[in-house]
């Protein structure tokens, strides 16, 4: 029973988390979207980089 309880609650958690980040992108305005496939992992890649160099925010 205490098994269920914590699947249950697994799927709880990752259930809000999902409808959080999925509601978030559906409400962005669609307009001018073709590149975002492409900046996203260029964004993720520079932001890797600039973290161990330990550079601020705006650099």
């Amino acid at each position: 029973m205490q098994n269920n309880e914590r699947i249950e609650k697994f799927r709880q958690i990752v259930s809000n988390k999902y409808l959080i980040y999925n509601s978030l992108f559906l409400n962005l305005p669609n307009e001018n979207t073709t590149y975002t496939g492409v900046f996203i992992p260029l964004l993720h890649k520079l932001s890797k980089e600039g973290y161990k160099k330990t550079q601020s925010l705006k650099q």
